[in-house]
């Protein structure tokens, strides 16, 4: 459900986006989310590092322990957050000339570059909450949210751009909803589970190693996927402008909602093999992960297979022939 309200409102939101921002607001735009991303890297894998140790605290009923490693994580957000903040301001007087955007728009692109990366350093911490939602295995819930955000932020960024609004008041909406996400993610986790605390008070520095020592190996897996993934876009950008990057933007989009419909099957297993592993079975791991990649493979051909063989049409039935790049 969470990807196809995500899929739906993107299919949406492109050419919208595409018809009032024009093709070089929305390649600039493209390129500052690719940018972003690797900025994200800063998260070193204590996202889904919070949901394998939430789930195993859980599964051995150790709520004290599970609330100081969460305190622990979100204390590690802060100055990595502001660290973003810092890499935005020193870059933002720069980013127009690297990717040769025109004259009108090279003040409105440093703003939003810099908003930007205020925005992903609210979103960093907003990743170890989600994990804690999931380590309790209410992965329903955590969808719902996401689902529910995604919903909003497309509302409120169509409205905007309805009523004149630019790249720049696109880019104080996804501020905005960063910050409303963060409150209300703290308040779902209040409710649903009061025996989680969340102080700095909990912070525990033996904690910290235990979250870096494991985040590591997620970190390299997020490295890679970002370096492969994320890199044509600013190189697109850099040698050709941000004009340009839009035209590639639409083809990607479709094998990229593939990607991410794979692998959230994966994600979404992540809490219960961790629950297994405290548990020591071994067997049943072994078993769930054989299945998982069998889906995972099955899946993964079928729908890249569709794009194969329908993507051309996709596109044109969805913004237009002519901007279909093979």
């Amino acid at each position: 459900f969470r990807f196809a309200v995500g899929a739906v409102v993107g299919l949406v939101m492109t050419p919208l986006m595409l018809h009032y921002l024009g093709r070089e607001a929305f390649g600039l735009w493209t390129v500052f989310f690719a940018l972003m991303g690797y900025m994200a890297l800063l998260d070193l894998g204590l996202s889904p590092t919070t949901a394998k140790h939430v789930a195993q605290y859980r599964a051995q009923g150790l709520a004290q322990p599970a609330s100081e490693f969460v305190s622990t994580t979100l204390m590690i957000y802060v100055p990595l957050g502001a660290l973003v903040i810092a890499i935005g301001a020193i870059l933002s007087p720069f980013v127009a000339g690297l990717f040769h955007v025109s004259t009108d728009l090279a003040t409105t692109a440093r703003w939003v570059f810099l908003i930007a990366a205020f925005t992903t350093a609210f979103l960093l911490p907003l990743g170890a909450l989600r994990g804690v939602i999931i380590g309790h295995q209410r992965m329903d819930v955590a969808n719902l949210l996401a689902a529910l955000f995604v919903v909003v932020t497309g509302a409120v960024t169509a409205f905007v751009l309805i009523v004149g609004g630019g790249l720049l008041e696109v880019a104080l909406v996804a501020a905005l909803t960063a910050v409303l996400q963060l409150l209300v993610y703290l308040a779902m986790i209040h409710r649903l589970f009061p025996s989680m605390a969340i102080s700095p008070r909990l912070f525990r520095p033996q904690a910290v190693w235990r979250a870096l020592s494991f985040g590591f190996y997620i970190f390299v897996v997020l490295a890679s996927a970002t370096i492969i993934f994320r890199t044509d876009s600013v190189v697109i950008g850099a040698f050709l402008g941000a004009e340009e990057v839009a035209t590639y933007a639409i083809a990607f989009s479709l094998i990229s909602y593939a990607m991410i419909l794979v692998f959230k099957l994966s994600d979404s297993l992540l809490p219960a093999f961790s629950e297994m592993q405290a548990a020591g079975e071994r067997q049943t791991t072994r078993h769930a992960y054989l299945e998982s990649c069998r889906f995972s493979v099955v899946l993964a051909s079928c729908l890249h297979g569709g794009v194969i063989v329908f993507g051309r049409s996709a596109v044109g039935l969805w913004v237009g022939e002519h901007k279909f790049v093979g």
